[in-house]
Protein backbone atom coordinates (compact mmCIF):
# COMPACT_ATOMS: atom_id res chain seq x y z
CA UNK A 1 0.00 0.00 0.00
CA UNK A 2 2.75 2.82 1.50
CA UNK A 3 5.18 1.52 -2.36
CA UNK A 4 1.80 2.35 -4.19
CA UNK A 5 1.69 6.06 -2.53
CA UNK A 6 5.43 6.54 -3.02
CA UNK A 7 5.23 5.74 -7.03
CA UNK A 8 1.99 7.52 -7.78
CA UNK A 9 3.65 10.70 -5.82
CA UNK A 10 7.06 10.44 -7.78
CA UNK A 11 5.21 9.92 -10.42
CA UNK A 12 2.85 13.41 -10.06
CA UNK A 13 6.07 15.23 -8.98
CA UNK A 14 7.77 13.94 -12.23
CA UNK A 15 5.15 15.05 -14.76
CA UNK A 16 4.92 18.45 -13.35
CA UNK A 17 8.72 19.23 -13.25
CA UNK A 18 9.06 17.67 -16.80
CA UNK A 19 5.77 19.97 -17.77
CA UNK A 20 6.76 22.99 -15.96
CA UNK A 21 10.06 22.52 -18.52
CA UNK A 22 8.41 21.71 -21.15
CA UNK A 23 6.50 24.73 -20.92
CA UNK A 24 9.36 26.85 -20.11
CA UNK A 25 10.87 25.76 -23.30
CA UNK A 26 8.24 26.50 -25.16
CA UNK A 27 7.86 29.96 -23.58
CA UNK A 28 11.47 30.77 -24.27
CA UNK A 29 11.22 29.74 -27.84
CA UNK A 30 8.11 31.36 -28.48
CA UNK A 31 8.78 34.77 -26.92
CA UNK A 32 12.34 34.45 -28.85
CA UNK A 33 10.81 34.54 -32.32
CA UNK A 34 8.28 37.25 -31.07
CA UNK A 35 10.11 39.72 -30.01
CA UNK A 36 11.83 41.06 -33.40
CA UNK A 37 8.17 41.48 -34.44
CA UNK A 38 6.77 43.15 -31.51
CA UNK A 39 9.91 45.33 -31.77
CA UNK A 40 8.41 49.25 -32.96
CA UNK A 41 10.62 50.71 -36.25
CA UNK A 42 8.72 53.63 -35.62
CA UNK A 43 8.95 55.96 -32.31
CA UNK A 44 5.00 55.41 -31.72
CA UNK A 45 3.27 52.50 -30.93
CA UNK A 46 -0.77 52.85 -32.09
CA UNK A 47 -3.71 51.38 -30.43
CA UNK A 48 -4.63 48.57 -32.79
CA UNK A 49 -0.50 47.19 -32.78
CA UNK A 50 -1.00 46.96 -28.81
CA UNK A 51 -4.25 44.75 -28.80
CA UNK A 52 -2.62 42.79 -31.22
CA UNK A 53 0.43 42.32 -29.02
CA UNK A 54 -1.78 41.56 -25.96
CA UNK A 55 -3.85 38.85 -28.26
CA UNK A 56 -1.19 37.26 -29.63
CA UNK A 57 0.95 37.02 -26.12
CA UNK A 58 -2.39 35.24 -24.57
CA UNK A 59 -2.59 33.04 -27.05
CA UNK A 60 0.87 32.26 -26.37
CA UNK A 61 0.26 31.53 -22.62
CA UNK A 62 -2.63 29.46 -23.44
CA UNK A 63 -1.07 27.45 -25.79
CA UNK A 64 1.29 26.49 -23.39
CA UNK A 65 -1.08 25.65 -20.70
CA UNK A 66 -1.82 23.24 -23.49
CA UNK A 67 1.39 21.88 -23.86
CA UNK A 68 1.87 21.67 -19.93
CA UNK A 69 -1.36 19.71 -19.70
CA UNK A 70 0.09 16.97 -22.30
CA UNK A 71 3.32 16.22 -21.24
CA UNK A 72 2.06 16.35 -17.62
CA UNK A 73 -1.16 13.74 -18.76
CA UNK A 74 1.74 11.61 -20.38
CA UNK A 75 3.21 10.89 -16.93
CA UNK A 76 0.12 11.23 -14.65
CA UNK A 77 -2.56 9.01 -14.00
CA UNK A 78 -5.89 10.42 -14.03
CA UNK A 79 -6.56 10.19 -10.43
CA UNK A 80 -4.24 13.60 -10.25
CA UNK A 81 -5.64 15.38 -13.02
CA UNK A 82 -7.19 18.28 -10.73
CA UNK A 83 -3.84 18.82 -8.98
CA UNK A 84 -2.37 19.11 -12.53
CA UNK A 85 -4.94 22.25 -12.95
CA UNK A 86 -4.63 23.49 -10.08
CA UNK A 87 -1.01 24.03 -9.85
CA UNK A 88 -0.89 24.79 -13.71
CA UNK A 89 -3.26 27.56 -13.28
CA UNK A 90 -1.24 28.80 -9.63
CA UNK A 91 2.28 28.93 -11.88
CA UNK A 92 -0.02 31.09 -14.84
CA UNK A 93 -1.44 33.32 -12.26
CA UNK A 94 2.69 33.85 -10.34
CA UNK A 95 4.09 34.24 -14.09
CA UNK A 96 1.58 36.73 -15.07
CA UNK A 97 1.56 38.38 -11.76
CA UNK A 98 3.77 41.81 -13.51
CA UNK A 99 1.38 42.09 -15.74
CA UNK A 100 -0.85 44.14 -12.82
CA UNK A 101 2.13 46.72 -12.32
CA UNK A 102 1.80 49.62 -15.01
CA UNK A 103 4.71 51.70 -14.26
CA UNK A 104 6.15 49.90 -11.09
CA UNK A 105 2.79 50.66 -9.31
CA UNK A 106 -0.04 47.28 -8.94
CA UNK A 107 -3.60 48.54 -10.17
CA UNK A 108 -6.25 46.06 -8.97
CA UNK A 109 -7.78 46.18 -12.56
CA UNK A 110 -5.21 44.41 -14.13
CA UNK A 111 -5.00 41.59 -11.55
CA UNK A 112 -8.62 40.62 -12.97
CA UNK A 113 -7.32 40.38 -16.33
CA UNK A 114 -4.37 38.47 -15.10
CA UNK A 115 -6.49 36.34 -13.25
CA UNK A 116 -8.83 35.69 -16.33
CA UNK A 117 -5.16 34.39 -18.08
CA UNK A 118 -4.57 31.94 -15.37
CA UNK A 119 -8.22 30.51 -15.54
CA UNK A 120 -7.92 30.57 -19.43
CA UNK A 121 -4.63 28.52 -18.92
CA UNK A 122 -6.12 25.95 -16.30
CA UNK A 123 -8.88 25.78 -19.15
CA UNK A 124 -6.13 24.89 -21.89
CA UNK A 125 -4.67 22.43 -19.15
CA UNK A 126 -7.69 20.39 -19.04
CA UNK A 127 -7.97 20.33 -22.64
CA UNK A 128 -4.55 19.04 -23.13
CA UNK A 129 -5.33 16.60 -20.47
CA UNK A 130 -8.56 15.18 -22.31
CA UNK A 131 -6.60 14.76 -25.11
CA UNK A 132 -4.09 12.69 -24.03
CA UNK A 133 -6.38 10.60 -21.99
CA UNK A 134 -8.78 10.47 -25.59
CA UNK A 135 -5.58 9.32 -27.01
CA UNK A 136 -4.91 7.05 -24.73
CA UNK A 137 -8.30 5.25 -24.75
CA UNK A 138 -8.17 4.63 -28.23
CA UNK A 139 -4.94 3.23 -28.40
CA UNK A 140 -5.54 0.54 -25.11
Amino acid sequence: MQRTWIKTSTSIFLGLVIGIVATAAFLLVAFRFWEPLITPHPSYVTQTRKSVIIVVESGIYCAAGLVFGVVNSLFVSRGARDLQVIVGASLALIILLPYTLIEGHFVPAMFIITFAMSAACGFFIKVGQLIVFRFRKIEG
